[in-house]
């Protein structure tokens, strides 16, 4: 078995966003990742272990499992020890419970109010 595992800050997001209702943005939460990860893996390569910009899976399926996760389209790739997996996730947990926003994200409102917003008021 490899010592070490490739993740994306999706994957990061993916799991802030499923279970706790956090109020940092989805670069907010990739940049302390990759902050927290760098900290703790002295042996990464910034050049040869990140991988910037790959499109994320979800973005091409058709079963819209995601919807409504405030999930990004694309995210950078980081390959790291595998050992770091379970500080790396209390870490997660540690944002989410921190960040933790008062109101429950609502997507389908949020959409909503981004179409109305631009629609001209009646007066009659």
């Amino acid at each position: 078995m490899k010592n070490t595992i490739t993740m994306g800050n999706d994957e990061f997001i993916l799991y802030v966003r499923k279970n706790y209702n956090c109020s940092l943005t989805n670069d907010r939460i990739g940049k302390l990742v990759w902050s927290w990860i760098l900290n703790n893996s002295k042996e990464i390569d910034k050049i040869k272990d990140i991988e910037r910009n790959v499109p994320c899976l979800w973005q091409n399926s058709r079963l819209r499992k995601t919807f409504g996760f405030r999930l990004p389209r694309t995210a950078s790739q980081i390959t790291f020890n595998r050992k770091l997996l379970p500080k790396l996730f209390s870490y997660l947990d540690q944002l989410g419970e921190i960040y933790r926003a008062d109101e429950q994200f609502d997507f389908r409102k949020r959409i909503e109010e981004e179409e109305h917003k631009n629609m001209p008021e009646l007066d009659f």
